[in-house]
């Protein structure tokens, strides 16, 4: 198999889909792998990454240096605490397999109380190996445990230099599409976007608005904007562009006595995700003709969404990627 690419959407797709063939399976191991991201993300939003092997061998939720999802073709394996699988052990008979090490080699057990220890700076973990096809009837009973394993390594860990080059952003964009909401990446993604080595041209590509290169994205807003003020034109609106008045939207339109306000926003990809100013998340909140206009695929096949103010804050959420940091005066 040729070497998969981190960055590519359609890679990540590949990969799962050859593991978990079963639509069902899928959805829940897709759904409780996004739940743990989001979860760790909210502890620390640096401190994790998502690892799609470049070999194609597996998929790795890791959480400092420890790993905590893993997905591959047969097994997916889930580090939990004792004590908490030990709860549901006892409510329900669950089809588990359990990992520990023993000084020489992975010992695998049905006996919980029996395995060893792993080589992990979490005490008292243990691995649950799941084949893939019980996935469906095992999951939903290891949600709390995961998440206490979670915690615990998120405080007590630190991720490497050479998990934060294993990061796939790839992964995460294809998670956020077919889990149907927004999954982040870590925070360190920012800091090292202009590194070479760890960002590619096709991440960009796939990529919401804001994110490419200065040229790329100035020619995605224009077509974006372009498209946007013919669409209103061509419905009988005079449009004026008010961009550098800085208002907090792009385009103001009018027809007889209606009036809207539009903020426009370019992508290059297909997946909806922008950058956008706290001036416009204002305007979204207080002026009631605010209008988003999202055109993805702006450059080669453009695709109009528009939202109403009330729409926007309802069906989007926010994420704090940068600050602005001023020294206090005395």
């Amino acid at each position: 198999m040729p070497k998969v690419n981190r960055e590519n959407p359609e890679d990540a797709q590949k990969i799962i889909d050859k593991f978990i063939a079963d639509e069902s399976a899928k959805h829940k191991i897709l759904s409780f792998l996004s739940n743990a991201i989001i979860f760790a993300n909210d502890l620390n939003h640096q401190n994790w990454n998502l690892n799609l092997d470049k070999n194609g061998g597996f998929i790795r939720l890791n959480i400092g240096q420890e790993y905590c999802i893993q997905i591959s073709s047969r097994y997916v394996y889930i580090l939990t605490l004792k004590e908490y699988i030990r709860k549901r052990l006892a409510e329900t008979q669950l089809d588990i397999k359990f990992i520990g090490y023993d000084g020489e080699k992975d010992v695998v057990m049905s006996d919980l109380e029996n395995v060893p220890d792993m080589l992990t700076k979490v005490p008292d973990s243990v691995v649950c190996s799941i084949k893939n096809q019980n996935l469906a009837s095992v999951l939903p009973y290891l949600e709390e445990a995961n998440r206490e394993f979670i915690s615990y390594a998120i405080k007590n860990t630190s991720i490497i230099s050479k998990m934060v080059r294993a990061h796939s952003t790839g992964f995460v964009t294809y998670l956020s599409k077919y889990c149907q909401k927004h999954i982040p990446n870590p925070a360190y993604i920012d800091e090292v976007e202009f590194q070479e080595d760890l960002v590619s041209e096709s991440q960009n590509q796939k990529n919401g608005a804001g994110f490419g290169n200065p040229e790329t994205n100035r020619k995605v807003e224009q077509a974006a904007t372009s498209l946007v003020t013919s669409e209103y034109e061509e419905n009988g609106w005079t449009v004026k562009s008010v961009e550098t008045e800085k208002r907090g939207f792009d385009l103001l339109c009018t027809k007889a006595d209606k009036q809207e306000c539009v903020e426009v926003k370019g992508i290059q990809g297909e997946f909806i995700s922008f950058i956008v100013t706290a001036g416009e998340v204002r305007q979204s909140q207080i002026n009631k003709n605010f209008v988003l206009c999202v055109v993805t695929s702006a450059i080669t096949a453009p695709k109009l969404y528009k939202f109403t103010a009330k729409e926007f804050n309802e069906r989007f959420s926010l994420e704090t990627i940068s600050y602005r940091a001023s020294l206090k005066q005395k």
